[in-house]
């Protein structure tokens, strides 16, 4: 979940008060942070010890192989409903969502003694997924999103942050364990990967998060992809770009929330009092054309961060 200044969070707490005080038994979800952000080559996928999910029985129950595990229905789960530009068409999803459901339950089922025999690379895939995945099928579960008027006083109405408790309040089963968004993203994939790019592959259903990718994460390719994820968000002006003529580089908010990330394996070792910014700009920096490298380098300019869109990244709001 990502964070939001402090006006936010004083501004969040008082609705939650003005909600309590006028229509009891509201409760808003989560706390005013952010969870933790282009479609790209297809890459021949999906799968860690590969095995296939299939869809059995008049009653609606899924049937999979418990011991093994595809990425393959979530595949095409992200072919068929997300478009060039990672905008999610939820609508059609929510009408055939027998893959997303699937992959779900295959989730679920994972047995930790087939994930132990994972590499770190297949381990990282899974995680990454799962939360993409997963962050589908909470949307899914509550589409149309209805929005409250005291969120939307905030937020947009059509907007992840609607959802009560979306990243830490909402569970899901992974591997028999029920987990919410926040871990997966916080003590999992953060904490035990080190792996700063997964800021701009992770996505949390909105505009200002990185775009979702047309094709899962998997372990031949996912240097390469979250390389490309990387390009594609600081190629994107929404989420950086520099004004030279008022000497201000602007950055997404991720890189405020999650800057330190990036600190050691970007940046300098100097015990520069800015070494988080330091680390983002070069993390930046190795993803611009040759002039924008020098302009950064130079270092006379000052940094802001962007206002973050919440709005859903849904096909239907184009």
């Amino acid at each position: 979940m990502r964070t939001i200044s402090w006006k936010h969070r004083l501004l969040d707490v008082f609705l939650i008060l003005v909600a309590s005080a006028f229509v009891p038994g509201v409760i808003f979800g989560g706390t005013v942070n952010a969870p933790s952000n282009s479609g790209g080559s297809t890459h021949a996928c999906c799968s860690a010890k590969s095995a296939e999910l299939t869809l059995a029985g008049n009653d609606g129950e899924i049937a999979y192989v418990k011991d093994d595990f595809s990425h393959g229905l979530y595949a095409d789960v992200l072919q068929r409903f997300v478009d060039e530009r990672g905008r999610v068409g939820y609508e059609g999803l929510k009408a055939n969502r027998e893959n997303l459901d699937a992959y779900a339950a295959a989730i679920a089922s994972l047995s930790l003694e087939t994930y132990e025999t994972w590499s770190d690379e297949e381990k990282l895939a899974f995680w990454m997924n799962t939360y993409n995945a997963l962050t589908l099928k909470l949307i899914v579960d509550r589409y149309p999103i209805e929005s409250s008027f005291f969120t939307s006083m905030v937020f947009p109405k059509k907007s992840i942050r609607q959802i009560p408790g979306a990243w830490d309040d909402v569970e899901f089963i992974v591997m028999g364990k029920p987990m919410v968004l926040d871990e997966i993203e916080h003590e999992i994939i953060r904490k035990r990967f080190g792996e700063p790019r997964i800021h701009m592959a992770l996505v949390c259903a909105a505009i200002s998060c990185p775009i979702l990718r047309n094709e899962p994460y998997d372990s031949a390719h996912i240097n390469e992809q979250l390389s490309e994820q990387s390009r594609s968000f600081v190629a994107d002006p929404s989420k950086f770009r520099i004004d030279k003529e008022n000497g201000v580089v602007y950055l997404s908010k991720i890189f405020d929330w999650y800057g330190d990330d990036f600190v050691g394996k970007y940046g300098s070792q100097s015990g520069s009092n800015n070494r988080k910014e330091e680390a983002v700009i070069d993390f930046v920096k190795r993803h611009l054309p040759e002039e924008d490298q020098t302009y950064l380098a130079e270092g006379s300019y000052d940094i802001r961060y962007l206002k973050y869109d919440w709005t859903l990244n849904d096909q239907a709001l184009d």
